[in-house]
């Protein structure tokens, strides 16, 4: 499997009409950050787009993607019923989805971890989840999952593979509205040097 759908399914969020299989949603985006808008958030949704077209490339699969921007160019939202069949047909012996739309992803989605093999397949398939989980979800060392509990969990499960002595992974719920779940790790542990290493 492309290492490509782990990125972007680490980078999926639901929340506020994020995806849609249903309507070939791949992703909802605000380039807003504080009412300004973000040069850091466009960058990562340059890359996402680069990513999906190289994705659609290395898969012989027609570039079927259309963005829409709204309000006066501060958001988008990114179509393309191929990448959303390629993240399906990934998962679908290895997770679901709810009324077609919304992905529960758990830990079946790796292959067993090979913690002293940077370059299997199995670590990389987490890195690069990793990868797509921070650029969708993080602001510096915390993680921000607003009504995804699952996938929360999932990050968290990942993290822990990479884990060593020094880290600290610190998980918390806010039951507010929305529903936010956050995890917050230090700086001068293990995790942190790798997702520098390889972000």
């Amino acid at each position: 499997m492309n290492l490509k759908i782990f990125y972007l399914l680490g980078f999926i969020n639901n929340y506020s009409g994020g995806f849609s299989a249903k309507d070939g949603i791949f992703q909802r985006f605000s380039f807003t950050e504080d009412f300004e808008i973000s040069d850091h958030k466009m960058a990562v949704f340059k890359k996402v787009v680069t990513l999906c077209e190289q994705l659609l490339l290395e898969t012989a699969m027609e570039n079927d993607i259309r963005i829409d921007y709204f309000e006066n160019q501060k958001g988008s939202i990114l179509y393309s019923r191929n990448i959303v069949q390629l993240l399906d047909n990934a998962v679908k012996s290895k997770s679901f989805f709810i009324d077609r739309n919304y992905f529960l992803l758990n830990e079946d989605l790796f292959e067993k971890f090979e913690r002293w093999d940077q370059n299997s397949y199995s670590y990389q398939q987490r890195i690069q989840f990793l990868n797509g989980v921070m650029d969708s979800n993080a602001s510096d060392n915390t993680l921000y999952f607003y009504n995804d509990y699952k996938k929360c969990l999932l990050a968290h499960s990942v993290l822990c593979c990479f884990a060593d002595e020094e880290d600290q992974i610190i998980m918390e719920s806010f039951f507010k509205t929305p529903y936010v779940n956050t995890i917050r790790i230090n700086k001068d542990g293990h995790i942190w040097s790798i997702i520098k290493d390889h972000s």
